[in-house]
Parts: structure tokens; sequence; C-alpha cells
């Protein structure tokens, strides 16, 4: 995928940025002065794997009416093609313009980490599909391991052991009870268990349990704060094992919650910009999950605005044609702008 992208782009502005472990991302950079603001084109390369549901080719992409169904059509390739087009098309000689097609958004954002520990940027554009709707903000997010540990013995005498799959069924029912925070703008927290696992072959009192958990986190939780909530809970249950909170091991850190400040002069540029293309008030929104947004929006005043899409990671992925060019025509307007 990036070895295609790149060819889309002028190779004397284009570079490889090597990413540990993955596919490098693309980098184009148009670097006209010093002293100019940098604005920065953020789409990622990659999708989920293809669900088996999928009943036609997700590869080969589809048009019926105005949608185009395939694999990433609207999360996020429609966007990216968008991003391409618009960082050809811009010749604003007031800014430096770079576009970024990370890799592993779906995965750990270990693309999205390389890129901003070697460059910088004053604002960033990601265009993941907001529906036309700018995004300014977003949860974070951290994954929460439960580890129980019983005893084991032998499965026909359950009273000579301590069984960690009963016990575990003990902490899952009592994550409810477990904290969450409210932020005026982003709103409430989550809690979502994901997967559980433990047990034997043979017949033998399960020892170990695991639980992982997802914590959508708002402005205020700190992964602290987070643990402690955890513990609390689990620690007033009345189980014969012995529970253990602690965090998921990832490559890169957890993403955490951001908000842009709307006075920044180039958000407040963008919505400017907005009004003027589309003649209304934009809606303005924060996204519920995480993506490479995260890392840019901690770094950089970072607004998501990209094409109406619907069916993210299922088998009825599309996007609108018609929202593609409106987004083109709007989002190289206003850089030239800038």
């Amino acid at each position: 995928m990036g070895e295609y992208v790149a060819t889309l782009l002028d190779k004397q502005e284009v570079v490889l940025q090597k990413v540990p472990g993955y596919p490098p991302n693309v980098v184009a950079r148009r670097i006209l002065s010093g002293d100019a603001p940098t604005i920065i084109l953020n789409g990622h390369l990659d999708t989920i794997e293809p669900l088996s549901s999928w009943q036609e080719d997700p590869f080969t992409p589809r048009l019926k009416g105005n949608m185009l169904y395939g694999l990433g059509a609207s999360d996020m390739k429609g966007g990216l093609a968008v991003l391409i087009n618009v960082f050809r098309k811009v010749r604003n000689s007031r800014i430096n313009l770079m576009f970024v097609g990370t890799v592993d958004e779906e995965g750990e954002s270990t693309g999205a980490h390389s890129f901003v520990r070697e460059y910088e940027g004053d604002f960033c554009l990601v265009g993941e599909p907001s529906r036309e709707r700018i995004g300014l903000g977003g949860r974070g997010r951290y994954v929460v391991e439960i580890i129980a540990k019983g005893k084991a013995a032998q499965g026909a005498r359950p009273h000579w052991g301590i069984n960690a799959i009963e016990d575990m069924a003990e902490v899952v029912g009592s994550l409810k009870r477990v904290r969450i925070r409210k932020h005026r703008v982003l709103g409430e927290g989550s809690i979502t268990p994901l997967g559980i696992e433990g047990g034997e072959e043979s017949l033998t009192i399960p020892e170990t349990c695991k639980l992982k958990v997802d914590r959508h986190t708002v402005k205020g939780e700190t992964r602290d704060m987070i643990k402690r909530d955890f513990e609390m809970v689990v620690g007033k249950l009345d189980v014969g094992s012995r529970i253990r909170v602690s965090f998921a091991k990832r490559g890169t850190p957890f993403l955490k919650p951001y908000i842009v400040d709307r006075r920044n002069k180039y958000v407040h540029g963008f919505i400017q910009s907005f009004k003027s293309r589309y003649r209304r008030e934009p809606v303005i929104t924060y996204a519920k999950s995480v993506g490479d947004y995260n890392v840019f929006g901690s770094r950089m005043p970072t607004v998501v605005f990209g094409p109406i899409g619907r069916g993210s990671h299922t088998s009825k992925e599309r996007v609108d044609v018609r929202s593609l060019y409106r987004c083109e025509k709007f989002l190289t307007e206003c850089l030239e702008a800038f």
C-alpha cells in the first residue's frame, strides 16, 4: 500500500520513513521556508483484516449509486485519497506542507509515534471519516489485565482447589462498580470486557484465569487512578484466588485523551473556512475511541475532518463519493487561504 501511495506523489518530495517491525511510513514534504508554519496531513495506510462475512471480494471496489464499497473505503482510504490530492494541489507559499501515510493505526499507532519522534508541525489535519464534521478531540484508552491465581486440584474434587475461573466470574460482575468519570466535553469514560482465558484440557481445577478489559478515559483520569479504581473494587471481593491488576504490554504508550483549543489561529481559521465553504455552522465532535489523532493531538493542534463513510470494520464498508469531492475541494481552498 505504501509503495503505491508513494508513486502518486512527486518522488523528489517523498521519504520512506522506517518503522521498526512494520512497512515504512510514506512522508512527503514541501518545505518552502524555515520560518513558515508546517501543516501536516495525516491518513493511515493500514486496514483491519477482511471479515469472513464479506460476500464479494473486499479488495475490489464496487460503486453502487453514490457509495463506493470495499475494505477500507471508509476507514480510511477514501480520506487518504482526499489528502493525497490536496497535497498535490496546494501551492501556498506561506506554509510548509507535509503528508504522512502512517502504518499500524489499527494496532498500536507505531507509525504515528515514529513520525512525531522525527518531525514537528504547527497544525495537523487527520482525514478520518468524520462525516464532514469537525473533530476537536477524543477520549484516551488503556487496556487493563486482571489475573486470578487460584489453586489447582483434581476436577472431581472441587473443594480441594480454588477455581480461578469461578472467581474471575465474580470479578467480571464487579466491573460495573468500577468508577468512571465524566468530562464536560468528552463525555464519560467506559469499561468493556474484551476477552477471558483460562482452564486446562485435563480434569483439573483451573489455577489461572486472565481477563482483558478496555478502559476508555477522559481528561483528568490518570494511569495510577485507573489502576487504583479497579483494585479498590476487586479487592473487596470474597474470593479465594489472588487477584492482580496490571496493564497490557504494548510497544507504544497508551493513547491519552486530548482537546483542541478552538482559539488556536489554525483551528479558528479552519472553522471559518468551513463556514465560508458550507455556508453553515460546523458540527463539532469529540471521538469516542482512539486513533493516530491522539498521537498528533498530544503534540500539536489536531483537527479530524473527512468524508461521509459507513460500516467501518464491517463487511458493508462504504464511502460517499460525492463527499470525497466536497472534502477535497474544501480542504484545498482552506489550505490555500492559510
